[in-house]
């Protein structure tokens, strides 16, 4: 793992480093709504398409390509093979798809997507915002929401730009992670972090693709009855 992760541990952009911090800091809710505004919001977007790559050591552990369509509801997930189209609101199973099959789509989705887009969402619905104990960190919990109510996360945030910088967190499972934020791109409207890295030279979690579309995919466009 170590040549692929001190290539995406080289600095590429102000946002690697923290600047000297103004004073005061901001309050819980003020700095979710300046996180929330620098991310962009995902909704506006007829659709995002994007791969979730998790590697090991140099190895690839996982990898699931999402087509989501917000406005429409929908989102198919391919992985292994397979493709399951379900909804994007409650996971349930679309166009005859198995039930166990939309319930293993509904898990990666909401996982993965917020891998991509936690900085989007820390204004959602029963999400619980407080400041950290250091200086520009936001740390949030959850109230009867997500598949893992019990998860806890502290995003350290750039008090210039106010993109992640890093994030640590406790998932309900017990599991304790930290990732730096990496290779920021900007993708329909949204501003993305594509690589996240273990200081510590354990896993990476990449974006290798990820693509704003005009229009959502999944639906199909209603055929002109004959005149």
């Amino acid at each position: 793992m170590l040549p692929l992760l001190l290539a995406l541990s080289a600095p590429a952009s102000a946002d690697l480093v923290t600047p000297s911090l103004p004073s005061p800091p901001p309050t819980a809710e003020r700095l979710a709504a300046l996180v929330a505004q620098a991310a962009g919001d995902p909704y506006q977007l007829a659709g995002l398409r994007f791969t979730f790559l998790v590697m090991v050591d140099d190895q690839e552990k996982a990898r699931r390509t999402h087509t989501w369509c917000p406005q429409a509801g929908l989102v198919q997930v391919e992985s292994d093979g397979a493709t399951t189209l379900i909804s994007a609101v409650d996971g349930s199973p679309v166009d005859g798809a198995e039930p166990a099959a939309a319930e293993a789509a509904w898990g990666a989705f909401i996982n993965d997507q917020y891998w991509l887009l936690a900085p989007s969402k820390v204004r959602d619905a029963g999400v619980t915002r407080t400041l950290g104990d250091a200086d520009w960190t936001l740390d949030l919990a959850f109230e009867g929401v997500g598949l893992t109510p019990g998860d806890r996360y502290s995003l350290r945030v750039n008090p210039k730009t106010h993109r992640v910088i890093e994030w640590r967190f406790v998932l309900q499972s017990g599991r304790e992670g930290h990732f730096l934020w990496r290779q920021w791109k900007e993708v329909g409207g949204l501003a993305l972090s594509t690589a996240r890295v273990s200081p510590d030279g354990g896993p990476a979690i990449l974006f290798p693709t990820v693509e704003a579309l005009d229009s959502c995919p999944l639906v199909t466009a209603p055929t002109a009855p004959p005149g």
